[in-house]
């Protein structure tokens, strides 16, 4: 199996350390490298290039596995001899429900990438510091095929587990493992993936918070002229900020160590270490609600600096994974709870992730709604950003 959660990440890592280099410096020009490595459509092609090429290797394996299990059916399964009894029962519905997760995870990355190619067109040929909005907008934009790829993954972890192989074959050491190690493994890669998938979440966030604040900055400096007003919107970008970069921190420790952890249990084999999650989870829980706090202040308080750029919609599609996640959880862990025992962790984990699957779906279509192309406010934030001194505060925190 593809560990998706480690090549996301250090794909992600490197193609935003490229992005803020182009942005910030002026390698393109020293290096004497194509104008078009200067210009942001290439980035937007390497994102997507990499989810396509993880949505097709997913596939892929999808196609094994339904090949292998006859589609999950329960008579093919070879599950481990020590594999308990009570966590062997794969019910049916649950089978059906996940069975059309690929076909919701294509659509998603079908949609996202039409949207984002609508957006790139109005760009095209744009030197990359002259269209700093509508480049934060498709960085938006690929949100839900970024989250429903690392769910998709999530989902095959699932089925590897309850079907007994098929995907899992390719685990080192998957053949001499006891069901203990190789549950641990996978819950271990499990949770990864939705660490990373944070990550982005949490970028996602302080883009929309950047492209909010900005649009504050350029309505208070048409409406009052004035060291002091500027001065007054340079204050509560900060501010906001603080919130939102603390998430972003948090998040990418959270990834960093799941990413490290899982690379260390593959070599070593070595699944009894010391639990940090716990801490770097009750971090990001408190770190998660101080930026969702300061970006709904700055919507409520400053609507009518905001009214051209109508936030609701679009801090709704930023943050509704993170709610629709949190919600879902606690509903599975109150169902499990009342089932006493009928409802396995294993189970639990499938339905979460199928679930998340089919509503990145229909948050990429609500993004199209949320992220129309043609605002005006693109136009006026692209035109600030093209006209304003890069050496400004309010400038210097963007990615």
């Amino acid at each position: 199996m593809v560990y998706q959660a480690k090549i996301l990440y250090f794909s992600l890592l490197a193609i935003g350390s490229w992005r803020l280099l182009i942005r910030k410096t002026n390698i393109t020009e020293r290096l004497e490298l194509p104008n078009f490595l200067q210009q942001p459509l290439h980035i937007y092609m390497l994102i997507y290039f990499m989810l396509g090429t993880l949505l097709f290797n997913s596939l892929h394996q999808t196609h094994t596995l339904m090949r292998v299990t006859h589609y999950l059916d329960p008579f093919t399964f070879h599950v481990p001899p020590d594999m308990p009894a009570d966590e062997q029962d794969f019910p049916r519905w649950l089978a059906t429900l996940s069975i059309w997760v690929p076909v919701a995870s294509v659509l998603t990355f079908v949609v996202s990438v039409v949207h984002s190619a609508v957006h790139a067109r109005m760009i095209a040929g744009k030197d990359i510091k002259e269209c700093t909005s509508h480049d934060r907008t498709i960085l938006v934009i690929a949100l839900p095929p970024v989250y429903g790829a690392m769910a998709y993954k999530s989902v095959l972890r699932m089925w590897g587990l309850l079907t007994g192989g098929g995907v899992l074959h390719d685990v080192p050491g998957y053949d001499t493992m006891d069901w203990n190690t190789l549950k641990s493994y996978t819950m271990d890669a499990y949770e990864s993936n939705y660490d990373t998938a944070d990550l982005y979440e949490a970028w996602a966030l302080y883009l929309f918070a950047m492209l909010c604040l900005k649009q504050v900055r350029v309505s208070v400096k048409k409406a009052a002229q004035g060291h002091g007003a500027d001065q007054l919107a340079h204050t509560v970008t900060s501010l906001t900020l603080q919130g939102v970069t603390s998430f972003v921190v948090v998040c990418a420790l959270q990834a960093t160590y799941r990413t490290v952890l899982t690379i260390y249990v593959s070599v070593t084999k070595d699944t009894h270490l010391p639990g940090l999650q716990p801490y770097l989870t009750g971090a990001g829980l408190i770190a998660s609600s101080a930026a969702i706090g300061n970006v709904i202040t700055v919507e409520s308080q400053l609507h009518s600096l905001l009214e051209n750029f109508k936030p609701g919609p679009k801090f709704w599609s930023t943050k509704v994974l993170v709610s629709i996640a949190f919600m879902q959880k606690a509903c599975l862990s109150v169902a499990a709870y009342f089932l006493d025992g009928h409802f396995t962790e294993m189970q639990q984990n499938l339905l979460f992730s199928s679930l998340i699957c089919y509503e990145v779906l229909g948050v990429s279509v609500f993004h199209v709604y949320a992220w129309y192309p043609n605002e005006a406010w693109l136009s006026d934030l692209n035109d600030h950003s093209h006209n304003s001194d890069h050496t400004e505060p309010f400038l210097s925190h963007s990615t």
